[in-house]
């Protein structure tokens, strides 16, 4: 009996050598997601017609570095499946994700955190819907690098949060954040939050943004460049852009350097642009100024320096640059 046991287990072992091992499922450098597909586990989501049913599953189906692209349809926010439960997720590689299909993301947020990724993010709608549990549309912890094309964010509006569209939040990293030909707005509460929000966290925080083509408008603050509790650096441009009918004020420097360049800040209740304590400095060019209570103001030692080639005109009180700059 011994023997025949030995010479089982010696035959069990050869088998085991010989017979192959379950392949691991392979990733797709190109998967597709659409409100009418599945997350069947054997569904690897590569093709238009098989797609993942929610962002989730095409992420962990997508090579790092690969895209995603939506197939047309929409979510149906009454049910749990297609509104709730599919449109929160997180981002923790890099990826891009194409909405051109024409797809939409209604009742959900994004939260991008994974160390040194790249995030591209195409054609998107995020609506929160002023829900309560919806804070922010497009919240970036940890990311080398996140790009924020052609979307529309708006309706995030939930009490006790930041209640803001896009926040930038680098923890302890540098990142760079280039938002274009996007629209941000209706986000924000009665008295904080709002369209942008540069809020760099940790020792280390560093954020170097560019918005450029973008409009941002009827937010509670339109955008907000916020560096008073790190000792990092926050550098913006903002280029071509629309900031407008904010509750509080428009383009807010505090202890952040942005350039304003050919870009309008509009209809503002509050400042046009204010530079908020020693630190923060504006440089404006070739822009507009014009609607707001105040149109531009400089607390605490900040400074705006204007190029001379600024419309700054026609608000409640038009305020002064504190120096000018040389054209040359």
């Amino acid at each position: 009996m011994r023997k025949i046991a030995l010479l089982s287990a010696g035959l069990a072992g050869m088998l085991t050598l010989i017979l192959p091992a379950t392949p691991a499922r392979a990733l797709s450098l190109v998967t597709f997601v659409s409100p009418t597909g599945d997350d069947f586990h054997f569904n690897d989501c590569s093709s238009s017609t098989t797609p993942c049913r929610t962002f989730s599953h095409a992420i962990q189906n997508t090579i790092p570095g690969g895209e995603i692209f939506c197939v047309p349809g929409v979510f149906d926010p009454r049910s749990p499946l297609d509104g709730l439960f599919q449109n929160f997720f997180t981002i923790a590689q890099s990826v891009t994700i194409d909405c051109g299909g024409g797809m939409g993301i209604s009742f959900g947020f994004i939260t991008i955190n994974g160390p040194g990724i790249v995030v591209k993010l195409r054609n998107l709608k995020i609506n929160g819907g002023g829900l309560e549990d919806f804070e922010v549309g497009i919240n970036a912890i940890n990311m080398a690098a996140l790009f924020i094309e052609n979307c529309q964010i708006s309706g995030f509006t939930a009490p006790l949060s930041d209640a803001v569209g896009i926040k930038f939040a680098p923890d302890g990293v540098a990142a760079t954040l280039h938002v274009s030909d996007s629209v941000i707005t209706s986000n924000g509460l009665a008295d904080s939050g709002g369209g942008i929000l540069i809020r760099p966290t940790g020792l280390l925080g560093f954020a170097r943004v560019v918005i450029e083509r973008t409009r941002v408008e009827n937010n509670t603050h339109g955008i907000v460049a916020d560096g008073h509790s790190i000792p990092g650096l926050i550098i913006i441009q903002i280029d071509g852009s629309m900031v407008a009918a904010s509750a509080g004020n428009g383009i807010w420097a505090k202890q952040a350097s942005i350039v304003v360049d050919r870009t309008s800040s509009k209809n503002n209740f509050g400042f046009g642009i204010l530079a908020d304590g020693s630190g923060s400095l504006v440089h404006l060019g070739n822009s507009t100024v014009a609607g707001n209570r105040t149109g531009l103001g400089a607390t605490d030692g900040g400074q705006i320096l204007s190029y001379q080639n600024n419309q700054t005109k026609g608000n409640g009180l038009d305020g002064e640059p504190t120096g000018v700059l040389s054209l040359n």
